[in-house]
C-alpha cells in the first residue's frame, strides 16, 4: 500500500519551493539591476538604407578578461546576455530567436502547435500546412519511428499519426537534416551514422523517406549514393546545405562532398586514422543537387572557385530556392559565385575589396536574401556594411555606438569587442 506524505512533509515541501521561485525571481531582479548600469550600444547608419540593417546581429563582449560580459547589438540597441530573464534561460528562447531563421515567426503564429517541438529541422511550413517529423532510432528493434505532427492552416486542425519504418543497416545514430512536401508526400531527409567495424572510423550515409502525410506510412527510401574518388588513406565526408530559413519549402538540397588526406599519427596506432589528431589536407571537393520529386542526384558542374590557403580564408554555401550561392572570404576581399540548380545556369562572378568598402579588412560575412553582410572592424567604432550580391553595389554601412548619455563614449566603445555576424 502507497503511503502518504506526511502533514508535515508536504508543509516543508510546499515552503522550499516557494523559496526557491523566490529566488529565482530576485536572481533575474537583481541581474536587470546589474545590467542597468552597463552602457546601451547600437548599429547606427552612417550611409545608406537604415532597413538594410534590420537582420544583422553583431554579437561579443564588453569589458576587459576578469569582468567581460557577452552581448549582441543591432540597428534597435544591446542586449547582454544576463539580461534573459530565468525562464528565458532555463526555456532556450535565444536559440529559438537566432539560431535558425524562421522558427521565431512560428513560434508567435502557432504557440500551442509548437509546444514542445525541438528539433529546428523537423519543421515544414507552406500555405496549406505546417508540420513536424521526430524520428526516433528504437535500437534494439532495428527500427525508426515517425511522428508526424500537422496543422491545417485554413481551419486550424491538428492531426498526429505515427508509423515504423525497419532498418536493415547497424545504425549507431540518426538525425533529422531536411523536411519537405511535395504533393501529399513527406520527404524526411535522414543523416545516418552506421557503427564501425573495428579498426574503422563511422560510416555515414543520406536517405530520403517518403512517407504518407495521411497515415505517415512508408511509401519508398530512396538511397543518396555518394562515392569517393580517392582510395586507402582519404577521408570522406559528405554534409548538405538547405536554406537558413528552416520552414522554407524548396525543391532541392545541396550535398557537398570533401576529401582529405590523412596524416597518420605515428605515436597512436591503436587510433582509427579518420580519428587520428593529426591535420588533414582537402584533396577534393564536389557540389551535387539533390531533387526532391524525382531522386535525381546531379553534380554541379565546376564554377571556377579558387581556394586560398590565406590564414582566415573560408567558403561558404548559401542557398534561397534554386538559387546556390558560393562566397571565398579572404583578407582584403570577398568573391561570389552563383548558380541555378533548377536551369543548371552559371550566373555571375563578382568580386568586392575591402578598401571598396573604406576598410583594410573583412573579418566576416554572411549571404542571404540577395546581400552580402560583412563585418568590417571588430573593435574602435566596430563596422558593419550591406551589398546588393548582384552587382556589389553598397547599399548600407553602419558603425556601432554608445547610446549612453551618462558615460564617455569614447571609453566605452574601446570596452566593446564584436568578433561575429549573424543574421536574425
Amino acid at each position: 500500500m502507497r503511503s502518504a506524505l506526511p502533514a508535515a512533509a508536504k508543509k516543508y515541501t510546499l515552503t522550499i519551493a516557494i523559496v526557491l521561485i523566490i529566488a529565482a525571481t530576485l536572481g533575474t531582479y537583481y541581474g536587470y539591476a546589474a545590467d542597468e548600469r552597463l552602457p546601451e550600444y547600437r548599429l547606427a547608419m552612417l550611409e545608406g538604407d537604415p532597413a538594410e540593417a534590420e537582420p544583422i546581429i553583431l554579437s561579443g563582449s564588453y569589458g576587459g578578461r576578469m569582468r567581460s560580459k557577452y552581448l549582441d547589438v543591432t540597428s534597435e540597441g544591446s542586449h547582454y546576455t544576463n539580461n534573459a530573464s530565468v525562464i528565458e534561460q532555463w526555456s532556450g528562447t535565444r536559440s529559438w530567436l537566432y539560431g535558425y531563421s524562421g522558427l521565431k515567426q512560428l513560434r508567435e503564429d502557432y504557440p500551442g502547435f509548437m509546444r514542445g517541438k525541438g528539433d529546428p529541422e523537423g519543421f515544414y511550413k507552406d500555405e496549406d500546412d505546417v508540420m513536424y517529423v521526430d524520428a526516433k532510432l528504437l535500437e534494439k528493434e532495428g527500427v525508426i519511428e515517425w511522428t508526424i505532427d500537422r496543422l491545417e492552416l485554413s481551419g486550424g486542425r491538428k492531426s498526429q499519426v505515427k508509423s515504423r519504418t525497419a532498418v536493415d543497416k547497424d545504425v549507431a545514430y540518426l538525425s533529422i537534416a531536411d523536411l519537405q512536401k511535395v504533393g501529399e508526400d513527406v520527404h524526411v531527409l535522414i543523416h545516418m551514422q552506421l557503427k564501425p567495424a573495428p579498426g574503422r572510423s563511422a560510416d555515414f550515409e543520406y536517405f530520403d523517406f517518403i512517407l504518407s502525410s495521411e497515415e505517415g506510412s512508408e511509401i519508398r527510401t530512396q538511397e543518396i549514393p555518394f562515392q569517393p574518388v580517392q582510395s586507402k588513406g582519404y577521408l570522406f565526408e559528405v554534409r548538405n546545405v538547405t536554406s537558413r530559413n528552416v520552414t522554407e519549402a524548396s525543391d532541392r538540397v545541396l550535398f557537398v562532398t570533401s576529401e582529405s588526406k590523412i596524416e597518420e599519427n605515428a605515436e597512436r596506432s591503436d587510433v582509427p586514422a579518420a580519428s587520428a589528431a593529426e591535420p588533414s589536407i582537402p584533396v577534393d571537393e564536389r557540389l551535387y543537387s539533390y531533387e526532391y520529386a524525382t531522386g535525381k542526384l546531379e553534380e554541379i558542374p565546376d564554377l571556377g572557385i579558387e581556394r586560398s590557403d590565406e590564414f582566415g580564408s573560408n567558403v561558404n554555401y548559401a542557398v534561397e530556392g534554386d538559387l546556390l550561392t558560393v562566397s571565398l572570404k579572404e583578407e582584403k576581399r570577398i568573391s561570389l559565385w552563383t548558380y541555378d540548380m533548377a536551369s543548371g545556369q552559371k550566373g555571375n562572378h563578382l568580386e568586392l575589396a575591402a578598401d571598396e568598402l573604406g576598410t583594410d579588412q573583412i573579418h566576416n560575412a554572411a549571404i542571404a536574401n540577395g546581400r552580402i553582410y560583412l563585418l568590417l572592424r571588430t573593435t574602435e567604432n566596430p563596422l558593419a556594411a550591406v551589398a546588393d550580391a548582384t552587382n556589389g553595389r553598397i547599399l548600407y554601412k553602419g558603425q556601432v555606438v554608445c547610446d549612453d548619455p551618462k558615460r564617455e563614449t569614447e571609453e566605452q566603445i574601446k570596452l566593446v569587442r564584436l568578433l561575429n555576424l549573424q543574421l536574425k
